[in-house]
């Protein structure tokens, strides 16, 4: 029989294959054959008839006294039950029920995959801890198997992918892609575009958009081959974009459009939709194709209050400052400041958001190896056992075995409590790493609001000085749009903390080294730290650059520098 294209149908074929079958060959069906029917089946799609096939099914293997063909067959209409219906928990109630079934019957196969239908399932019904710990304990088994030995490999490997992707861990999310197309075996590699896709879009995310566009490219081909045009449009967003974050405005061009005509005719993906309208309203804006632009980013604009999509911050934090732009060049500046404030909450939210995922990833790695310990720790338990009854020929050999198993289990214990600690290292590393994750998009979104800040009043001035007025409206306008650049004491109390995380004891060796310091120095010392200009930190304190200048003379002078650049060498050694 040909070898299956397609992971995800091998169940409903292995189902097939049974109900299809005579008595006789229900009678023969053992678990531990679990992998050779997988393997040998033809490509098919169940009928509409499922639930009656199941049932005809279940009563022959239960006339023929056989209890593994039972098993399987419940084991198949989960599987269906899952991916299918949305009887998601029901499903995960049976599939616990029987997961302890297969685990005596000795079909680590079968139970592997089960643990993997529970994983989808939590994952289905929003339990997303308990989902990574089902797949984790689903991969500490099948890791170790080609694709022959376990046919859905692939597909797990994809999934579970995917689910470090989700949580920002994009270097393991590329390692277990990169698992799933080393995947060896009888099984042809379903639809590789899938993690091609996967690998691209964690290149993209960590700034890697040479290699990122080499893998759209390849995914891309894949979806044309295998026909998918869905996926063909999926693919050709994620390329323009990485053209686009290249800043090669004209090739990103056709392929987002090409990506939103997809999602257009076959009416889903909005979410996508109306983030890949808004950075093709900016790259027409980059190529002064004003009208384009401004078309473009009205219908993002319409798409989004039609789907209501207010309290999706990623897509606020996308369209809002693009179309603030528009607004703004348009003389709409009431406008245009409303958005940048809705745009600024959105990224606050995001912030904290990105921040609880980044620590989140950095615990399902500690989770991960845990796991890894444990699997490791259980597989060494399962070989003293059988050692152990091996020697149980008599009492001597019996109290060697003892005292090896013991000597064993010591190693054990000590390889835990090592791997502890490092797990603690790790538990550190990941909390500095989030603190400078939020430290450096805090500094950014300053960097980003300065800008805009500096660029909208200069059009402004600009404006007043043909119209040889600056009115009171304009006036507020610009007042308003400081006031979003200053921290509050709440908020400096956050930068405060995450600034002391990721440059420890520095403001300890300041009061200590220049006790005389008042709170506004602290705080000019700090921002210099980071590199702020004076504008930055004027910005940022909420006052004028011509006091952040007298503030940087008279700690010339308290400290008795001499030299502009003497003060910038004192904080540097600090």
């Amino acid at each position: 029989m040909p070898a299956p294209k397609r992971t995800l149908l091998l169940l409903f074929l292995s189902l097939a294959t049974i109900l299809s079958a005579p008595l006789r060959m229900a009678a023969q069906t053992s678990l531990r054959d679990y992998t050779q029917v997988l393997q040998g089946l033809p490509l098919a799609i169940l009928p509409a008839d499922t639930a009656d096939r199941f049932i005809k099914a279940e009563l022959r293997a239960r006339a023929a006294g056989d209890a593994a063909a039972q098993q399987l067959i419940e084991l198949c209409r989960l599987h269906y039950l899952v991916n299918r219906t949305p009887q998601v928990g029901q499903a995960e109630q049976r599939l616990l029920r029987l997961l302890p079934a297969l685990q005596r019957s000795g079909s680590e196969a079968a139970g592997a995959h089960a643990l993997f239908l529970l994983s989808e399932a939590c994952w289905r019904r929003g339990d997303q801890a308990r989902a990574l710990e089902y797949a984790l304990k689903a991969y500490g088994r099948y890791t170790v198997w080609s694709g022959t030995e376990f046919p859905l490999k692939y597909h797990a490997l994809t999934q579970l992918s995917l689910r470090f992707y989700h949580y920002l861990d994009f270097a393991t999310a590329r390692r277990i892609a990169g698992e799933a197309l080393a995947t060896k075996g009888a099984v042809e590699l379903p639809e590789p575009h899938i993690v091609l896709n996967t690998i691209g879009l964690c290149l993209r995310a960590t700034g890697q958009t040479d290699s990122a566009v080499a893998y759209f490219q390849k995914a891309l081909a894949e979806a044309g081959a295998a026909s998918r045009p869905v996926w063909v449009g999926i693919v050709k967003g994620n390329l323009g974009i990485a053209y686009y974050a290249q800043g090669s405005y004209a090739e990103a061009i056709p392929l987002i459009a090409e990506d939103i005509h997809e999602s257009e005719a076959t009416n889903n993906t909005f979410r996508n939709r109306v983030k890949s309208l808004a950075i093709l309203g900016e790259c027409y804006a980059r190529l002064g194709r004003r009208a384009e632009s401004a078309a473009t980013l009205e219908k993002a604009q319409a798409l989004f209050r039609e789907r209501r999509f207010e309290q999706e911050h990623d897509l606020v934090t996308e369209l809002f400052p693009r179309l603030a732009r528009h607004y703004a060049g348009q003389g709409d500046f009431e406008r245009a400041t409303g958005l940048l404030e809705a745009a600024a909450r959105s990224r606050d939210t995001l912030v904290r958001r990105q921040s609880a995922l980044v620590l989140a990833g950095a615990q399902l790695r500690v989770f991960s190896e845990k796991y890894a310990a444990e699997t490791a720790y259980f597989g060494q338990q399962r070989r003293n056992q059988l050692l152990m009854r091996n020697m149980l020929i008599g009492g001597i050999v019996l109290l060697a075995g003892m005292a090896l198993l013991v000597i064993r289990h010591q190693r054990v214990r000590h390889l835990l409590r090592e791997q502890q600690a490092a797990s603690g290292k790790e538990r550190a590393e990941a909390e500095l790493q989030s603190a400078t994750a939020r430290l450096g998009q805090i500094t950014q979104a300053m960097h980003e609001k300065n800008r805009l800040i500096e660029q909208l009043q200069h059009e402004w001035e600009e404006r007043a000085a043909e119209e040889e007025a600056f009115g009171p409206e304009a006036q507020q306008t610009v007042s308003r749009l400081r006031d979003l650049t200053i921290l509050t004491e709440e908020a400096w109390e956050e930068f405060q903390a995450l600034f002391e995380k990721v440059h420890t004891g520095f403001l300890f060796r300041l009061r200590q080294k220049l006790p005389d310091l008042n709170p506004a120095e602290v705080r000019f010392m700090t921002l210099a730290k980071l590199h702020f200009s004076n504008k930055e930190i004027a910005a940022v304190l909420g006052i004028s650059a011509g006091a952040v200048r007298t503030t940087r003379s008279r700690l010339r002078k308290k400290l008795g520098l001499a030299e502009e650049g003497d003060l910038e060498g004192l904080i540097a050694r600090i």
